[in-house]
C-alpha cells in the first residue's frame, strides 16, 4: 500500500514523458562535458565544455524551479523528503553533479511497475508533436557544443586563423548554425572549413525543421469546448 501510494506521488512530479526524457538526456550530456573537463587535457575544449554546463545547468536549476512553482502545495514535502534537493544539487555547474538527478531517476523509476513504464513510453511515442521538437532542440545543443569543440581544435594556435579560444568557437557555432555569417570569425584551416560546412549543412536543416513544426503547429486547428 504504502509503495503504491510512492507510486503515485512520484508520478505527479513528472511534467510530461517526452519532456522528462529530455531533461535526462541534458543530464547526460552534463555527464559526458564532466568527462572533458576532469580528463581532457586541451584547454580550449575543456573551456567549450565548462561553458555549456554552465548554459544547460542554467535550464537544469529552471527545471527545479518549475516543478517547485508546479506543485507548490507539496513543494516542500518534495524538496526535503523526495528527492528536491538532489535534483537540486544535480543541476549545478559542478563536475559529475548529474549523477545525483541519475539517482532520482532511478529511484523514481523503481517504484514504477513494469505496466507504468510501458505506458510511459508509449505515451513519448503517441505525443510525436512534442518529442520531435524536443528531439531536434536537443540535437542542436549537440551539434553546436560538437562543431565548436571541433573547430576550436581544428583553428587554435594555425597561422592566420581567428578562432582561437572557446569563446570565439562557440560564437562561431551561433552564427554558423543560424546560418547570419557575420564575417568576423571563419575557419582558414581546411579540416576547420569542411566542419563548417558540415555545421551549415546540419543547421540549416534543424532549423527548417523547427520552422515547419511550428508553422504547422500555428495553422493547426484548436480544439473548441
Amino acid at each position: 500500500m504504502r509503495d503504491r501510494i510512492a507510486q503515485s506521488e512520484q508520478q505527479t512530479y513528472i511534467v510530461s514523458p517526452s519532456y522528462e526524457v529530455f531533461v535526462l538526456a541534458i543530464v547526460l550530456v552534463t555527464l559526458a562535458n564532466s568527462f572533458i573537463i576532469v580528463f581532457f587535457s586541451d584547454p580550449d575544449v575543456r573551456s567549450v565544455a565548462r561553458i555549456m554546463n554552465g548554459m544547460l545547468s542554467v535550464f537544469l536549476i529552471l527545471d527545479v524551479v518549475r516543478r517547485l512553482v508546479r506543485h507548490r502545495r507539496h513543494a516542500v514535502r518534495w524538496f526535503f523528503l523526495e528527492g528536491g534537493w538532489l535534483t537540486f544539487l544535480g543541476s549545478l555547474p559542478v563536475p559529475f553533479a548529474g549523477l545525483l538527478r541519475l539517482l532520482v531517476a532511478w529511484m523514481t523509476v523503481r517504484l514504477f511497475k513494469r505496466v507504468d513504464l510501458t505506458e510511459f513510453g508509449v505515451t513519448v511515442r503517441t505525443k510525436r508533436a512534442q518529442s520531435t521538437l524536443l528531439g531536434i532542440i536537443l540535437a542542436a545543443i549537440l551539434v553546436f557544443e560538437l562543431s565548436a569543440i571541433f573547430i576550436v581544435r581544428a583553428e587554435a594556435g594555425s597561422a592566420g586563423a581567428n578562432i582561437q579560444s572557446a569563446s570565439d568557437a562557440l560564437w562561431w557555432g551561433v552564427v554558423t548554425m543560424a546560418t547570419v555569417g557575420y564575417g568576423d570569425r571563419y575557419p582558414v584551416t581546411t579540416n576547420g572549413r569542411l566542419i563548417g560546412v558540415a555545421t551549415m549543412i546540419v543547421g540549416v536543416a534543424l532549423f527548417s525543421a523547427i520552422t515547419s513544426f511550428l508553422s504547422d503547429w500555428f495553422r493547426r486547428p484548436r480544439a473548441t469546448t
